[in-house]
């Protein structure tokens, strides 16, 4: 069964891009049956859980009604050696930017620092250099556990994460598309 004209998405046509691990994924909503070489997908709801592509994938329905602005967090992972000096996490006092760079021990034995926060559509936070974000974590981590040795890192690593122009996470469904749901902006576990 395909969604013809009139269907449970009303006369909206749906052609998104969802992003899978680095992969494009093409999913599309049509109002004919589909040919021999497309698969049809039948369903009474589609969720825009795309991350930081969700505002793209939105606006291909017609809904504008947010933009996802990248936080990119940095991370530091020292030697197991130093994992000793923290039972458990530590945060410090919430900032502007979230709840802070943290110090955490890890299920192995390691001691984990960070994650930083840095808005990328903040010119001044995207010419931050990466000398310029670890001695800045390193810092703010000594802040709570002034011991660490900072010659025990074995590795660093980075994420962004979607961060909504409201503030706040979007979970609704679309006002521009009917049973189109958006799951965007959460840009974090809970």
């Amino acid at each position: 069964e395909y969604m013809g004209r009139g269907g449970s998405l009303g006369s909206a046509a749906l052609a998104a891009i969802l992003l899978l691990a680095g992969l494009a994924l093409v999913l599309r909503i049509v109002f004919t049956p589909p040919t021999p070489q497309e698969e049809a997908v039948c369903c009474r709801y589609v969720v825009n859980a795309a991350g930081l592509g969700a505002d793209r994938v939105a606006r291909m329905v017609g809904d504008t009604s947010f933009t996802i602005l990248p936080r990119m967090g940095e991370y530091l992972l020292l030697h197991k050696n130093q994992g000793h000096l923290a039972r458990h996490v530590l945060f410090p006092a919430p900032g502007r930017l979230g709840k802070g760079i943290l110090v955490q021990p890890t299920l192995w034995g390691n001691l984990l620092l960070g994650p930083t926060a840095r808005d990328l559509h903040d010119p001044a936070a995207a010419a931050q250099t990466p000398d310029y974000i670890t001695d800045h974590l390193l810092a703010k981590c000594r802040e709570l556990v002034p011991a660490f040795d900072a010659g025990q890192i074995i590795h660093s690593f980075a994420g962004a994460r979607a961060k909504s122009d409201r503030g706040d996470w979007i979970i609704e469904e679309s006002k521009a598309c009917p049973r189109f749901v958006h799951a965007a902006g959460i840009d974090s576990p809970g």
